[in-house]
């Protein structure tokens, strides 16, 4: 008999047991889910934070690039001045000068036509605005000109052709993006060196 009854009170007492588990495992799951939101607003503030930071090491080195181009082209304007003047000059345009030129070797990525990705990289180093199809030839303020107009430019309706050339230009951007910061992280780390050295 003795058997009998304990059984029967483990049988009772399960239910409550099982219910007093789960609400401490909820509980303990809640408290778990807090801790994991706490955390991920952390990693997001400092992720936000980071990427602040990262904007505006790039606006700045956009800055000094544009300066850089400048200076070298007011120096090119005036060796060829001072070249006019001697009787030196050349017949036809200069070559570029090097500095100008961005590592030509930035890999665009995938799913591109060929030369497609320098071309529209081009785009993208000059500050200027991709052109789609049907506005070649047309500068970026001509073309935001006809827009603001109300004309809807070619490749504006068909979602697909668009989901296409947004792909295509978020890839350019990204692609010209890195070769940027990569450039950027090199300068800073001559900069360190030199001062390091010195």
């Amino acid at each position: 008999m003795p058997r009998a009854s304990s059984e029967r009170e483990r049988r009772s007492r399960s239910p409550a047991r099982r219910r007093e588990r789960s609400d401490s495992l909820s509980k303990q799951r809640r408290r778990k889910n807090v801790r994991d939101d706490e955390n991920r607003s952390r990693r997001s503030r400092s992720r936000s934070d980071d990427d602040e930071d990262q904007v505006r090491r790039f606006e700045k080195f956009l800055r000094r690039r544009l300066e850089r181009q400048e200076a070298t082209r007011r120096a090119a304007e005036k060796e060829e001045r001072e070249a006019l003047e001697r009787g030196d000059a050349l017949v036809g345009p200069p070559p570029p000068p090097e500095s100008m030129n961005i590592a030509s070797e930035v890999n665009h990525g995938g799913r591109l036509l060929a030369g497609e990705g320098e071309a529209m990289g081009a785009f993208v180093r000059d500050g200027q605005r991709i052109p789609r199809r049907g506005e070649i030839g047309l500068k970026t303020d001509q073309i935001e000109k006809f827009e603001r107009l109300g004309y809807v430019m070619s490749g504006s309706r068909h979602a697909r052709m668009n989901a296409v050339r947004m792909r295509k230009e978020a890839q350019v951007y990204s692609a010209e993006e890195k070769a940027a910061l990569a450039a950027l992280n090199k300068e800073e780390r001559a900069a360190k060196e030199k001062k390091v050295l010195d």
